[in-house]
């Protein structure tokens, strides 16, 4: 009889674990963009337009000399100044719940 109580406390665990939704599902991002990529050349901009949640705020790599990212309440706008570094960056678009990555290609004239 003492036997049995370890494997009943182990399965009355283990189905509350299961129960309570501990599936490891990560929780939906908040900012959605219209667009993973876009390429941009020296000296232009582009606008990514944000499909749902509100961007807070827009990260580019440090290594991205010359490229700038803004936010406004639905879009993202990207710019690379004549002088760019030119290759593939990832810029992280933040909201208040969670972040989106965009990909940016800036091309030579």
């Amino acid at each position: 009889m003492y036997r049995m109580i370890p494997a009943i406390l182990f399965c009355g665990v283990f189905a509350l674990l299961v129960g309570s939704g501990c599936s490891g599902d990560a929780a939906p991002a908040d900012i959605k963009l219209d667009k993973s990529s876009v390429d941009v050349l020296q000296g232009a901009s582009a606008d990514v337009k944000v499909t749902a949640g509100k961007p807070e705020k827009a990260d580019v790599p440090a290594e991205a000399k010359g490229l700038t990212a803004t936010t406004a309440a639905d879009k993202v706008s990207i710019k690379a100044a004549a002088d760019a570094a030119d290759g593939d960056f990832t810029v992280k678009v933040k909201g208040a719940k969670g972040t989106a990555d965009l990909k940016v290609t800036v091309k030579k004239k």
